[in-house]
């Protein structure tokens, strides 16, 4: 059996305890890794660039 590849997500958003309570849920699930967080769209943009996530969850 072939084994999962990671889902790389990428969070943006600038409010601290949002991206604090989705990097936990997020990282809590057995093939999600959080790559990034971004909290401005430059940011998001630059670490999408270097990540390479497979989502981006922008709120």
């Amino acid at each position: 059996m072939k084994p999962i590849d990671l889902i790389k997500v990428l969070i943006a958003d600038d409010h601290d305890l949002t991206c604090l309570g989705l990097k936990t849920l997020i990282s809590q699930q057995p093939h999600c890794q959080v790559v990034g967080i971004a909290v401005n769209g430059q940011q998001a943009i630059d670490l999408a660039k270097s990540c390479q996530p497979d989502v981006i969850r922008a709120c």
